[in-house]
C-alpha cells in the first residue's frame, strides 16, 4: 500500500492543523487551528477543530475545542453550522463526565429542591 507524504496532502489535511485567522474561511473538509481568530466562539483563546463540508458551497459544520483552556469540568467545545450560506451561532457541547454530572445535579436540584 503506498504511503502519501504529508507534503502531498492539502494543508488542511496534513499532520498539523492548518492555521486560519477567521473561522468563517474554514469551510473545506479538514483540521484547523487559530488563536484569537475572527468569528471564534470565544475571544483570546486557542482553538483547534474540524470542518465537515456537505459537498456544496454554503453548507458545512464546524466543531472546535479550546485546547489550552479545557479540562474535565469544562471541555470548552463548541459547534455551529453553515446552512445555505448563513452561519448559526456557536453553541456549547458538554462532553466530559464531570460536565454532565454537574448538569444532572443542577436539574435534580431544580426538580427536587435539592433534597433526595
Amino acid at each position: 500500500m503506498p504511503i502519501i507524504a504529508d507534503t502531498d496532502l492539502p494543508a488542511r489535511l496534513r499532520e498539523v492543523c492548518q492555521t486560519v485567522t477567521d473561522w468563517n474561511t474554514a469551510q473545506a473538509n479538514g483540521w484547523y487551528m487559530a488563536n484569537n481568530a475572527s468569528n471564534a466562539p470565544v475571544t483570546n483563546t486557542w482553538f483547534f477543530g474540524e470542518s465537515v463540508n456537505h459537498g456544496a458551497a454554503g453548507w458545512c459544520a464546524q466543531t472546535v475545542t479550546a485546547f489550552t483552556a479545557d479540562g474535565a469540568s469544562d471541555s470548552a467545545t463548541y459547534r455551529r453550522d453553515l446552512n445555505n450560506g448563513s452561519w448559526s451561532a456557536w453553541y456549547r457541547i458538554r462532553q466530559s463526565e464531570t460536565e454532565l454530572d454537574l448538569r444532572y445535579d443542577r436539574i435534580f436540584d431544580e426538580i427536587n429542591g435539592g433534597a433526595f
